[in-house]
């Protein structure tokens, strides 16, 4: 993993320059350079994630949009630094509706690779029933990675002698153009801006892959469409139709008391990574613009009706200490999920009485979470003698044009300019996931 500075990577000959070096940045650098091919990764971070300030981005719907800490990271791993990596493939039918280039087949041999590349591994049976009748596919999977950037996963390809070369805290302002022998415009190289310097220097490349995340690499292509509309300008709907989630909790489910949802909790993989069961739109569904996902949450822990003796017990050890009960915020329409008024503490202790004895099968796997090496904080699901549980869930958005991002500062050569971002939920996604 030779890490070069800005002079010697302006003197050295490349295939390709990949900027960014989060999931998507490693998942073409590493390959190319595994061909044998001279490629130069670009990344505005260091080798720890930074705290400094992004440039800025003016939100124009309040609380429908993640903070730029929760979605974005300067760091070598990107923000594989900040959440690990989840493996949740496309359904056939995310290909055909919207248009794509490719179909889902030519994609599903890889399914397994991004898993491990990721951080996890296949689950052994098939993500998802594309052709299930009912419109949702109740036996669906979802792979979660172990805790870690994209980094410790792939050291080793990184490293490798012949590996790609890193250029740290170098921020990519602007793209270069030129024509070929042919009259096209095409894109000769990437403007960079090293370390604390105010001024840009030009990098010559046949091949720039932009792999910033939706956010900067749009911030990046809307200044380079302004600089150079010759080159760009036929990009209209740049920066159009920025679309993302609805996601929260809209319900209760209770089962049957004899069924058991282990299933429904994330269970370890016998290598890396692991599953939980969930509840997925299949095919029908999304042709139908239903496309979303369920999975099982654990009841608040200060509401005594879940019966749970693990739960009161969490519940009035964090009573004791004073310390409040965590509420979740769900970049959603509407407020964040509230929670319910807190039961008597003698409600707590019955459940501590009466569901004592059947808990204690759940204690071990308690523990196993708490204490969890692959994963921080994963959120383990707890038994409830009521077999009751909150259910999660995560919808797509319709794409609307008015969804946008638009420049906002100043464009100048050697800087990237503000931006604002229009990211706002109507009728229809709200009326979908209620359906």
């Amino acid at each position: 993993m030779p890490i070069i500075e800005g002079p010697t990577a302006q003197k050295k000959s490349y295939d390709a320059c990949i900027v960014g070096s989060g999931p998507a940045g490693l998942g073409v650098a590493l390959p190319l350079a595994d061909a044998g091919l001279k490629v130069l990764i670009v990344e505005a971070g260091d080798l720890e994630p930074s705290t400094a300030p992004w440039p800025s981005e003016r939100l124009e719907c309040e609380g429908t949009h993640a903070d730029a800490g929760q979605i974005k990271c300067r760091a070598l791993g990107g923000t594989s630094a900040l959440w690990g990596g989840r493996t949740l493939p496309f359904a056939r039918q995310d290909f055909e509706l919207n248009g794509w280039p490719i179909k889902s087949e030519d994609l599903a041999p890889y399914e397994e690779l991004s898993a491990v590349f990721l951080g996890a591994q296949s689950p052994g049976q098939p993500f998802l029933d594309m052709d299930a009748a009912e419109p949702f596919d109740l036996d669906a999977v979802e792979v979660l990675a172990d805790m870690g950037s994209l980094c410790l996963w792939q050291r080793d390809r990184i490293a490798a002698p012949d590996g790609p070369d890193i250029l740290l805290r170098a921020t990519a302002v602007g793209l270069l153009f030129e024509r070929d022998a042919s009259g096209h415009t095409r894109c000769a190289g990437v403007r960079l801006r090293l370390g604390d310097s105010e001024e840009a220097a030009d990098l010559k490349v046949p091949t720039t892959v932009l792999a910033e995340g939706g956010i900067e690499t749009t911030r990046l292509l809307l200044a380079e469409r302004f600089r150079s509309p010759e080159a760009l300008g036929h990009l209209e709907a740049l920066g159009h139709y920025y679309t993302g989630h609805l996601t929260g909790s809209i319900a209760s489910i209770t089962f049957p008391k004899h069924v058991s949802t282990v299933n429904f909790g994330w269970r370890p993989l016998p290598g890396r990574g692991s599953a939980r069961r969930i509840f997925r739109s299949s095919g029908g569904a999304i042709s139908e613009g239903a496309n979303m996902m369920f999975w099982l949450r654990n009841w608040p822990a200060n509401d005594a009706s879940h019966g749970s003796a693990v739960l009161s017990a969490m519940h009035l050890v964090k009573r004791a200490l004073g310390r409040e009960e965590a509420v979740q915020m769900s970049p959603g329409p509407g407020l964040a999920e509230a929670l319910p008024d807190s039961s008597s503490a003698l409600l707590h202790v019955r459940n501590l009485v009466a569901d004592s004895v059947p808990s204690l099968p759940a204690l071990p796997d308690v523990f196993r979470a708490r204490f969890n090496r692959r994963r921080a904080k994963l959120d383990h699901l707890i038994p409830t003698a009521s077999n009751t549980y909150r259910l999660g869930y995560h919808a797509e958005q319709e794409a609307r044009a008015d969804n946008r991002i638009e420049l906002t500062g100043d464009v100048r050569r050697d800087a990237l300019p503000d931006i604002s971002i229009r990211f706002d939920f109507s009728e229809t996604d709200v009326e979908r996931v209620l359906h």
